[in-house]
């Protein structure tokens, strides 16, 4: 029996995860100094995570990949008075629950929760960094 591969027909483009504390610069930044006809928007928030979109302005159909210049200047302007290890990173979206495997999957190997879930005592929020 032969089996072939297809692709998906959904597309997932590189985007910001990052800490919800750091949410307001990156709008910050996108609205002052991203001049390219281009945005960053939250798009997705789960726990204390934050999925943001680089999209035409005013356009959340079709979002792009944020080229890695934009995302290294944006990067560098939010971190610019911030102390704490917090989550910032450049991740094909996550989708639904903003998993990310390299943070998430050591912790239920542990035992541990997640950041965003829901247990029957509330939601588990990370504390400060990833």
């Amino acid at each position: 029996m032969e089996t072939t591969e297809q692709k998906s027909k959904w597309q997932f483009p590189f985007c910001i995860v990052c800490h919800r504390s750091l949410e307001w610069k990156v709008v910050f930044y996108s609205d002052n100094f991203l001049k390219n006809g281009y945005e960053i928007e939250p798009i997705d928030w789960s726990g204390s995570r934050v999925v943001m979109m680089y999209q035409p302005i005013g356009d959340n159909e079709n979002p792009i990949d944020i080229p890695n210049t934009i995302f290294d200047k944006c990067k560098q302007f939010v971190f610019k008075d911030v102390t704490e290890d917090l989550l910032f990173i450049r991740i094909e979206d996550p989708g639904i629950g903003i998993i990310i495997p390299e943070i998430d999957y050591p912790k239920t190997k542990k035992g541990e929760l997640i950041d965003g879930v829901i247990t029957n005592k509330g939601i588990h929020l990370a504390k400060g960094g990833k």
